[in-house]
């Protein structure tokens, strides 16, 4: 596989409170030795180790600077997707704070002279970027892609299985419905509710389907929280490619990991 994706919460802390072992052990000390096992074998192939922030760790550059600290060099954070009821959920009141945590970060990378790393949520090529079809309707999920659970059913993504309404078929049985990929086709930034005269389209191609459904009831209403985190990744990722582009600087490819990572 030319890409691989290796969930962890963050730093030990963090990890552990989120995701207990049943017998009360540590997930991080589980996990992470096999994740730096995996990357070491890997070479120069890509991958990212993916962090997830709560309102239990809107510090999250300190997981992001844990993960560097581990050795791995490719690294992400998503904001957490969960009912908003549930204690750890992130709401508009903790926006501020997670754009003052996003302006920390890209303060850490623009100084940070030594043991460089990729963030996936500021990385962008101002000069080339993504095909049109890609800028339009971003992930593709329904077309491009589908989800299949472990009884054979189908769905546009992982994030919209066991919803019902979106099921496309199954495998077993061989159905399969043509009008839910048709409908997919046709969603994109100019047909979502706000997108058309947004600065940042063309970049986040819409947000997540399934999250705009999840939290707004609808596909084509786009989820605000997380289009507002979307602006800021991005402005700050602009904010980083100016200042590489001045220091005459280029971010860490693959070839700059470390051979060890114990």
């Amino acid at each position: 596989m030319s890409n691989c994706v290796l969930s962890l919460d963050g730093r030990r802390e963090v990890t552990d409170r989120i995701r207990k072992t049943i017998n009360g052990k540590s997930c991080f000390d589980i996990i992470v030795p096999k994740f730096q096992k995996l990357v070491q074998n890997r070479g120069t192939k890509d991958y990212y180790v993916r962090a997830t922030f709560t309102k239990y760790n809107l510090d999250f550059t300190d997981d992001i600077l844990a993960m560097r600290d581990l050795g791995f060099v490719q690294l992400s954070a998503e904001p957490v997707v969960t009912d908003p009821s549930m204690p750890y959920a992130i709401n508009e009141e903790d926006l501020p704070r997670v754009f003052s945590e996003y302006d920390k970060l890209c303060d850490v990378m623009a100084n940070r002279t030594e043991d460089k790393f990729n963030f996936f949520h500021f990385m962008v090529d101002l000069n080339a970027g993504p095909c049109a079809i890609k800028r339009l309707r971003g992930c593709g999920c329904g077309n491009d892609y589908v989800a299949v659970e472990p009884h054979g059913d189908i769905y546009p993504c992982h994030q919209f299985v066991g919803i019902e309404q979106w099921k496309m078929g199954n495998l077993y049985d061989g159905t399969f419905n043509d009008d839910i990929k048709t409908y997919f086709s046709k969603v994109h930034v100019y047909s979502k509710e706000g997108c058309r005269s947004c600065w940042a389209k063309f970049f986040c191609s819409g947000g997540c389907n399934a999250n705009s459904f999840i939290y707004e009831g609808d596909v084509k209403k786009p989820y605000k929280i997380a289009c507002e985190m979307q602006k800021k990744r991005l402005a700050c990722a602009i904010a980083l490619a100016a200042d590489r582009a001045v220091k005459g600087h280029e971010a860490p490819s693959m070839s700059e990991a470390p051979a060890s990572m114990g």
